[in-house]
């Protein structure tokens, strides 16, 4: 039971930190930039 909790845990600590870096990072300097953080607004 504790390694499926530290297995969700993790999954949503990975999810998490990919957006983040979707929205806030690579993609800023992207052309589509703007409608990619639209996009994590809205979902947010």
């Amino acid at each position: 039971m504790v390694i499926f909790i530290f297995i969700v845990i993790n999954q949503f600590v990975v999810y998490f930190l990919r957006v983040d870096y979707l929205c806030k990072g690579l993609l800023q300097k992207d052309s589509f930039s703007h409608w990619v953080y639209d996009t994590c607004s809205k979902d947010s």
